[in-house]
């Protein structure tokens, strides 16, 4: 598995970066900041205008370059590395974090809810083609019969039965499909999928 690509969380506080800068300027692709606490400390990361984080360019010591002085002017500038020993640190915990997350979710996808581990695939794609469903087939999914990515089958069930699906998770999306649209019938459920229903006397109680 590749390491994962760290961006900007726009769903999270963040902080902006302005101001004239030469490109010797460790700081001259940093839009935004974000971070976390670790050890106690508020640790921000820089990211570039595509919500992209910076790498670490591995300098550790002070080095000079050309910079701007207050009148516009350029000079010789002695600039700091942008990666601190502290921002090293957090950016391997948080790395290994999301790395452990993905992998769980692929194993558990994979294992659980009869879902592609394919290494590569977009799983971010909101798009499977113009004919509803994107040419997946809920019902081969269901019985087990054929895999796919989780996007796949949340936007299948979007387009042939325009729901919002987006929050719902792949058991939820089992009972709908097999108890409100009936797409196939209970017996014909593949194992991982028959243990995701409720039991038959709490659905005849409930209706």
């Amino acid at each position: 598995m590749t390491e994962p690509k760290l961006r900007l969380d726009r769903g999270k506080q963040f902080s902006e970066c302005h101001g004239e800068r030469t490109p010797d300027d460790p700081h001259y692709r940093v839009v935004h900041w974000q971070g976390g606490k670790m050890g106690g400390h508020v640790i921000l990361l820089p990211f570039d205008a595509q919500d992209n984080l910076i790498e670490d360019d591995g300098k550790t010591e002070p080095f000079e370059g050309m910079g701007l002085d207050k009148n516009g002017n350029p000079v010789t500038v002695k600039y700091q590395p942008l990666y601190s020993p502290g921002m090293r640190r957090f950016l391997a915990a948080k790395t290994a974090r999301v790395k452990a997350q993905e992998e769980q979710r692929a194993k558990t996808s994979a294992e659980d809810f009869g879902l592609e581990d394919e290494e590569g695939a977009d799983e971010f794609s909101d798009s499977l083609g113009a004919t509803p469903g994107g040419g997946v087939d809920l019902a081969a999914w269901l019985k087990g019969e054929q895999r796919y990515q989780p996007h796949q089958i949340r936007n299948a069930v979007r387009d042939k039965f325009h729901k919002n699906v987006s929050a719902q998770s792949i058991p939820q999306i089992v009972v709908d499909l097999v108890l409100d649209e009936n797409v196939v019938d209970e017996s014909a459920l593949a194992p991982q999928f028959l243990k995701m229903l409720p039991p038959a006397e709490n659905r005849a109680s409930a209706g």
